[in-house]
C-alpha cells in the first residue's frame, strides 16, 4: 500500500475538499506563485512547502504535474493541507491578476531581465515560474509586467525550479 520501503505506517482514505473559486482568492497587495508546466512532482512539493513558510498567499498551478503525486505530498510535509494551492487553466487565471492591480513579473534566464534584488514587491505581486528544462515560453514571459532574473556568479546560468522559487520568494514576503 506505500510506494516507499519504509513507509511511516500511516494509511488514510481522503476527500478532496471543495476550495474557493479563484477569482476570491487573489487580492490586491497579495504575494502569489503560478507555477507553469512543472514536471517533477519533488520540486512542486518544495515550493509548496516553501511557499508556506514563507507566507505566500497562494500557489497557482497551470498544466503542472499531479498534485496528488505521492512523491509531491510528502515533499510538501503537510503544507498542501495550510496554503491555498490551486491548479488553474493558465488563460483563466492570468488576466484575473490584472483586474486586481497585483503586479505579474515572470521568472527567466535573460541578462535584460531586471534582478530580483531591485524588483519592488510593495504592491504584492505574482511571480511566474516555469518547467525545469525549458522555463517560461516566451510568449507567458511577455505577457507579464516585469521580468525578473536571478544573477548568478561564474559559469552557473540557471537553478533547479524549486531553488529559484526558493530565492525568489525570499524577496517577494520580505
Amino acid at each position: 500500500m506505500s510506494s516507499t520501503d519504509n513507509s511511516q505506517g500511516i494509511f488514510a482514505v481522503c476527500k478532496c475538499l471543495d476550495k474557493l473559486s479563484v477569482s476570491d482568492t487573489i487580492k490586491s497587495g497579495g504575494r502569489y506563485i503560478l507555477l507553469h508546466r512543472v514536471q517533477d512532482p519533488g520540486n512542486l512539493g518544495t515550493i509548496v512547502r516553501t511557499a508556506d513558510a514563507m507566507g505566500v498567499d497562494a500557489v497557482f498551478l497551470a498544466e503542472c504535474c499531479d498534485l496528488y503525486n505521492p512523491k509531491t505530498v510528502r515533499s510538501t510535509m503537510g503544507s498542501l493541507f495550510r496554503l491555498g494551492v490551486y491548479e488553474v487553466g493558465f488563460d483563466e487565471v492570468f488576466p484575473i491578476f490584472g483586474q486586481r492591480g497585483v503586479p505579474s513579473f515572470a521568472a527567466v534566464i535573460d541578462s535584460d531581465a531586471i534582478s530580483l534584488t531591485d524588483c519592488d514587491f510593495s504592491r504584492g505581486g505574482v511571480v511566474l515560474i516555469g518547467n525545469e528544462g525549458n522555463g517560461l515560453p516566451k510568449e507567458v514571459a511577455e505577457m507579464c509586467d516585469k521580468k525578473l532574473t536571478v544573477k548568478m556568479h561564474g559559469s552557473v546560468n540557471s537553478l533547479n525550479a524549486a531553488m529559484a522559487a526558493g530565492i525568489i520568494m525570499w524577496e517577494l514576503v520580505k
